[in-house]
């Protein structure tokens, strides 16, 4: 009897922790901004009532230097509603007043933060992306959202040039040049 209720406990307890281990990985990432004096981020995403985050599972990415300070000013995590909607904000910045006291490293490219999360991530509501001048790359163009799915948010460069398709160049290469021999056969 004892080995049928501790056979039925272990299997309740295994469908139990299978049932509650579904959480999604999001990961926040940066390309190409080594030119950009960028000190912080902050994002808002606009979530579902069922969304929820395991505060323990945060992490800072590749991109943030160790000299960054979280900015409690902006705080980890505020879930609040906004026009209606409701909205998860992540912020990390540098604290303008350590300027004066330590040199920051300004962030390079690559992972920012990930967290684990169960429910829904509709969209992003707001970003922000200021340098050590407080100016905000993201609100005047200079950075862009690159993609954006359940699993991430890509943050690239919009001033990269996108590559020129070697067919296409070589058409309108050639039909100018044949355009420009027909002009001078007609001039001679």
């Amino acid at each position: 009897m004892k080995k049928i209720l501790f056979l039925t406990f272990t299997i309740l307890c295994a469908i139990g922790f299978s049932l509650t281990v579904n959480a999604t990985t999001f990961d926040i990432s940066i390309e190409d901004v080594e030119s950009y004096d960028l000190s912080g981020f902050t994002i808002w995403f606009e979530v579902g009532d069922d969304f929820t985050v395991d505060e323990d599972l945060f992490s800072t990415g590749t991109a943030i230097p160790d000299a960054w300070i979280a900015d409690t000013n902006l705080g980890d995590i505020v879930i609040d509603e906004v026009s209606g909607s409701t909205v998860f904000k992540i912020g990390y910045c540098d604290l303008y007043a350590a300027l004066e006291t330590q040199d920051l490293s300004p962030m390079s490219s690559g992972s920012l933060f990930s967290f684990e999360y169960d429910g829904t991530i509709i969209d992003y509501f707001q970003i922000k992306l200021p340098d050590l001048n407080n100016t905000d790359y993201y609100g005047n163009g200079t950075i862009e959202v690159g993609a954006f799915d359940e699993n991430s948010l890509v943050l690239t460069n919009a001033s990269t040039p996108t590559p020129t398709p070697i067919p296409s160049a070589i058409f309108l290469l050639g039909g100018g040049l044949f355009g420009m021999l027909g002009i001078r056969k007609k001039i001679k």
